[in-house]
């Protein structure tokens, strides 16, 4: 884990806490070739370049911000959770719902890889 990700995580405790470790873990296995940075001060995964995925703490809630295009693509499967254009809010109160989580950070556009 990037040094900066790791300071991030460490400012939380607990069950956030292993919600965030839990959550980069998967980021790693789903993307083991991005680079992990911070940018807009919250944890960041990179691939070919490109913001691919972010996260974030609150006291409430887990955000991802996956991007919108992705959103506005698996919109059917965010019914029932709180989002806005370009993010999605996973309350502390539920389990993470993995695998729509997974598929909102291994979507790709048609054509992305050409």
């Amino acid at each position: 884990m990037h040094p900066d990700v790791a300071a991030y995580h460490a400012g939380f405790e607990g069950e956030i806490r292993l919600r965030l470790d839990k959550l980069h873990q998967c980021l790693v296995d789903w993307h083991p070739d991005a680079e992990h940075c911070l940018r807009y001060g919250i944890p960041t995964f990179r691939v070919r370049g490109r913001n691919r995925v972010h996260y974030a703490a609150f006291a409430k809630h887990l955000g991802l911000y996956p991007g919108p295009e992705a959103l506005r693509a698996l919109a059917p499967q965010l019914a029932g959770w709180k989002h806005s254009k370009g993010a999605v809010q996973f309350p502390h109160h539920q389990p993470l719902p993995w695998s729509l989580i997974e598929d909102l950070v291994r979507w790709e556009p048609r054509g992305a890889d050409e």
